[in-house]
């Protein structure tokens, strides 16, 4: 009898030992990574929002007349330079950078799979049509008029950045416990 209560302590052990080991390969090898390319794309269009905002802000204060009643409107060309500048700027870091990393995601969640939890596979076909369509559209670089029909928002890929965040903070505590 006691043999029998040893091995079946032993098993048990066992089997707690493997799902903490599955647990922290899931945060390592997964959602640590998936969350830290997601973070990093959302600091880097929240920075690329509040620097266009401080520009418009900053152009419209400049097409106010100035004390003496003379119109500003001079300064136009240089703002549109500018916001030119700004704007090439974006889309070479979209296309250098923010593309690069939704495709590490994509390329990541398919060779992980295993790891994902099945509430996150639900979003592996989303997040695989959003980088297509930027794909495709890049590709389009002849057909601007066609291109500018495709939907690029990442509406349908925001349902897996909050489920990466759910679990990624659950699998935590799961360690933690």
């Amino acid at each position: 009898m006691g043999v029998f209560a040893g091995a079946m302590l032993t098993s048990r052990s066992q089997k707690k030992e493997r799902q903490q080991a599955h647990i922290e390969k899931q945060l390592q090898e997964f959602y640590s990574p998936m969350l830290g390319m997601r973070q990093e794309i959302a600091a880097k269009e929240e920075s690329r929002r509040k620097i266009n905002e401080m520009v418009n802000t900053t152009i419209k204060k400049s097409k106010v007349n100035d004390r003496g009643g003379v119109s500003r409107g001079h300064y136009l060309s240089d703002e549109r330079r500018t916001l030119m500048g700004l704007s090439a700027h974006d889309h070479k870091q979209w296309e250098e950078e923010i593309l690069p990393l939704y495709r590490e995601m994509l390329k990541k969640f398919t060779s992980e799979m295993w790891l994902a939890e099945p509430s996150t596979r639900a979003h592996y076909g989303e997040l695989t049509n959003f980088v297509e369509r930027w794909n495709r559209v890049h590709a389009l670089t002849d057909a601007a008029e066609v291109a500018l029909q495709v939907d690029l928002s990442d509406d349908n890929v925001k349902p897996l950045y909050d489920d990466l965040e759910l679990h990624f903070t659950r699998l935590q505590q799961l360690i933690r416990e």
